[in-house]
């Protein structure tokens, strides 16, 4: 599934400047411009209500990827990119938007609200990996940290930007849901456990999430929001090994937790991954879908 397969139905308005952050932050500090994508039905909502919105957020690493292209491999499938799931739900009535945030190679700013309970919750492994693929020194916990609380805040942002802004897309403000993969769902979790935003739903793709910043973050029960929880059966080992204790921790917290496990795959896996809810097989496409139009 590609933004090709919808770009007769969707609309797009590329690189809206949503605010500006800090990079360059142990060097010469500057400020850079945060950009996001908007994905509108070209079929406009003619009832005269507000439309639902969805905020896409890209995965890699906290160092690779971007709004537009986080598809990647290590040797199977491809995953999704957040551009295409966003393509694909602006068919089905959603206003959707791709998220940029600073990366860690970036050396952002970390923020003033930390999202991390200390450096023992990075899981480092997978990023260290990243920089070896990009031919990048070797990075401290501190920088590591740096990128995880700077894409935290960069989310928050977004999410506060879309809220403030929703006439301009006649977007519900109070109807508006979270989806990242990888990075990019741990960025979503961050920014409504650690950054407050308040969104009605969150799905969290591979997403990790320690059990300290659980506990600092979500010490206590929420009205919101709704969350779904996916894993894929082969994911990287810190993601399986927190695969049930974070949902089975937010069901005592959140008002509504599910879980999705996708079988017979890595990391890397397409929307069109086949899951059983309910002993019914879908696509794990639709199960999302179909979760986001109960909850939003």
């Amino acid at each position: 599934m590609k933004y090709d397969d919808f770009k007769n139905q969707v609309k797009v308005t590329r690189d809206v400047i949503f605010g500006e952050a800090v990079i360059d932050y142990h060097g010469i500090p500057k400020k850079r411009p945060l950009l996001l994508d908007v994905y509108e039905p070209e079929a406009k909502n003619r009832n005269g209500t507000c439309s639902p919105a969805i905020i896409t957020i890209f995965g890699g690493a906290f160092h690779f990827g971007n709004k537009e292209d986080d598809s990647f491999t290590a040797g199977e499938t491809f995953n999704t990119s957040a551009s295409a799931y966003a393509s694909y739900w602006a068919t089905r009535g959603f206003v959707t938007f791709s998220v940029g945030y600073r990366l860690t190679s970036e050396d952002p700013a970390p923020g003033s609200t930390p999202a991390l309970a200390s450096h023992d919750s990075i899981a480092p492994d997978r990023m260290h990996r990243a920089r070896e693929v990009l031919g990048l020194p070797p990075a401290s916990l501190h920088e590591l940290a740096c990128g995880i609380e700077a894409a935290a805040d960069d989310v928050a942002m977004a999410t506060r930007f879309v809220q403030d802004n929703a006439d301009r897309w006649n977007v519900d403000p109070t109807r508006v849901a979270l989806f990242g993969w990888s990075a990019g769902g741990r960025s979503a979790l961050n920014a409504v456990f650690a950054e407050g935003v308040d969104v009605k739903a969150v799905v969290a793709a591979s997403a990790f999430l320690h059990s300290d910043d659980l506990r600092a973050n979500v010490p206590f029960i929420r009205q919101s929001p709704s969350l779904m929880v996916v894993t894929a059966e082969r994911d990287l080992p810190h993601i399986v090994e927190q695969g049930s204790i974070v949902p089975d921790y937010l069901r005592k917290r959140l008002p509504i937790v599910e879980s999705v496990s996708v079988p017979e795959v890595d990391h890397f896996y397409p929307a069109s991954s086949v899951v059983y809810q309910d002993k019914k097989q879908s696509t794990l496409l639709e199960v999302i879908t179909q979760f986001f139009e109960r909850n939003i």
